[in-house]
């Protein structure tokens, strides 16, 4: 260009001419940037992103590797609109933002793990911040918890449903909850059941001290029988015999058809269950 006499330089820009191609293609990414920044709300664009004709995601990666290439007028640029150096920082704050998009839909923050959106593994991405906790920075944690983020979603779970049981306690008096029974959302039924078998072994000492501090039954056929036995042998007492009549009510109870019922299932009962009815003159087979 320094050699060109000057007319053929007025020529030249007369058509457009780009004397430093560099510069005017970074101008061009910039410009998309900034469009990109203004309809988003922030810079932080995925690797294979195209955007207005442009390959911004991968001009936006180069921007981070070169970045003691950029002079410091275009380095002052990006940050005015929000660019961020540290790409591990902007994928960070990319799954952020959208974890509040969820937060903001769903009502909480319990992603499924395979869950994606937006080509962002959100899932994955929720489950490793709660193993890495300790290595967040605290800034983090804190705008993490003022979305309501679950850090254990499994005890969190598990409150809630406690919290459904007392309910249920303070209606009923008991903790024998109906296996279907469902209470304020929460299926209740079946979490009791999940509680004395599946996750018992599972349980903190903590949250089985506090089911067993207002009478979480462990067994409830065992203590319903129990109870149906005490039943019979009031009427035991005030009879003088154990012929309960078939659909018989007594203190509130079907008494009969637990008697008739114990007679049909003798094999299946304890031995000591067998042993404490041959006590009261049990009859096991009906006149």
């Amino acid at each position: 260009k320094k050699l060109l006499p000057p007319e053929r330089i007025a020529l030249l820009d007369s058509l457009g001419f780009i004397w430093d191609p560099f510069t005017e293609q970074w101008e061009e990414a910039f410009a998309a940037l900034s469009e990109f920044r203004k309809r988003e709300g922030h810079c932080l664009v995925r690797q294979n992103l195209k955007f207005n004709g442009i390959n911004l995601g991968s001009w936006v990666g180069a921007q981070r590797a070169k970045r003691h290439k950029l002079s410091s007028a275009q380095a002052k640029r990006l940050e005015s609109i929000g660019f961020t150096w540290d790409p591990l920082t902007g994928q960070w704050e990319e799954a952020f933002s959208a974890l509040k998009e969820f937060r903001k839909r769903e009502g909480h923050c319990l992603v499924k793990q395979k869950f994606k959106v937006n080509g962002i593994s959100l899932g994955s991405w929720v489950s490793r911040l709660r193993v890495r906790k300790n290595l967040l920075k605290p800034e983090q944690v804190k705008r993490l918890n003022t979305i309501g983020f679950s850090w254990d979603p499994l005890a969190e779970q598990w409150e809630k449903a406690f919290k459904v049981l007392q309910i249920y306690h303070s209606k009923e008096g008991h903790c024998i909850v109906p296996n279907d029974l469902e209470l304020n959302g929460q299926k209740i039924g079946a979490w009791c059941r999940n509680q004395r078998h599946q996750s018992r072994s599972k349980l903190t000492a903590d949250q089985v001290r506090r089911l067993k501090s207002f009478g979480f039954s462990w067994d409830p056929r065992a203590e319903q029988w129990e109870k149906t036995f005490e039943v019979l042998r009031k009427f035991r007492r005030l009879e003088g015999h154990c012929r309960v009549a078939q659909g018989r009510i007594f203190d509130g109870l079907d008494l009969g058809t637990w008697v008739s019922s114990q007679r049909a299932k003798k094999n299946q009962l304890t031995p000591e269950q067998k042993r404490r009815l041959d006590s009261l003159g049990f009859i096991w087979k009906a006149a």
